[in-house]
């Protein structure tokens, strides 16, 4: 049943013109956005479904994303509503390896993943008697037999024929090649610059340091404005051990 004041002189609230019920929250996630979530109770055709967009009557950053009137048993009609915007003054401000700066710390996280790619990649490709033309041939790894090292009219390798020495390596034309993928995620108050996409970055912000010539590519950055600010987020993926080609996809500044 429905919830409503139970002190006749009661009056309900002057910005809903409804009785405010309990259950209502208040909460921030973990990149400083937060949400206000409330609901009404009076009798029914007392309420409106508020404007979108339009600040909160008590805490005026938060911005209104949703509202919803719905009918309940008797005469009764259920507003509620949910707020969002910014948690608070700014403190620990980081600019991201996009050139963005964060209100609050960001968050980060890791994925270690497998991509598939050509055989002819891989750094063991040839050159000792224990790479993969060595063992697939039988020789030192410096020359290829034809018939068991398929390549096409363009001299583009195609695969291992089913008559390699290792039966292990009949029929392979591709291989799993460990990376990475590092996000970050952040709230902002402007719309973040996208600029970066698509460009190596050298060291994003908190990702695990790399050695040798591997090196970040900046992958994607989303975006969702939430009440007057936007929570980001930012993917980066690790080179394999060559590096990305920077006469291909440019080096930030």
């Amino acid at each position: 049943m429905p919830i409503i004041a139970d002190i006749p002189t009661a009056i309900p609230d002057s910005d809903f013109n409804g009785f405010l019920q309990p259950g209502s929250s208040d909460s921030v996630n973990d990149v400083g956005v937060r949400t206000i979530s409330q609901s009404y109770i009076n009798t029914r055709g007392s309420m409106q479904v508020p404007r979108v967009k339009t600040p909160h009557p008590v805490f005026t950053e938060l911005l209104l994303e949703e509202a919803s009137l719905t009918f309940q048993e008797g005469d009764y009609e259920q507003l509620d509503v949910i707020y969002k915007g910014n948690s608070g003054e700014s403190f620990g401000s980081v600019t991201t390896a996009s050139g963005n700066a964060s209100l609050y710390p960001v968050v980060t996280a890791l994925t270690r993943l497998l991509s598939q790619e050509p055989l002819d990649t891989h750094p063991n490709f040839t050159g000792t008697a224990t790479s993969i033309v060595g063992v697939a041939c039988g020789n030192d790894g410096t020359s290829e037999d034809s018939t068991i090292i398929i390549r096409d009219g363009d001299g583009a390798f195609v695969r291992i024929s089913d008559k390699a020495k290792d039966p292990s390596l009949r029929g392979v034309s591709s291989y799993l090649a460990p990376g990475a993928e590092f996000t970050i995620r952040y709230a902002k108050d402007s719309l973040p610059s996208l600029t970066r996409v698509g460009k190596i970055v050298e060291n994003p912000q908190g990702a695990p340091s790399v050695s040798g010539d591997y090196n970040w590519l900046l992958n994607s950055i989303t975006y969702t404005q939430e009440g007057d600010i936007f929570e980001v987020t930012e993917t980066y993926l690790l080179s394999g051990e060559n590096g990305w080609a920077d006469s291909i996809y440019l080096t930030t500044l």
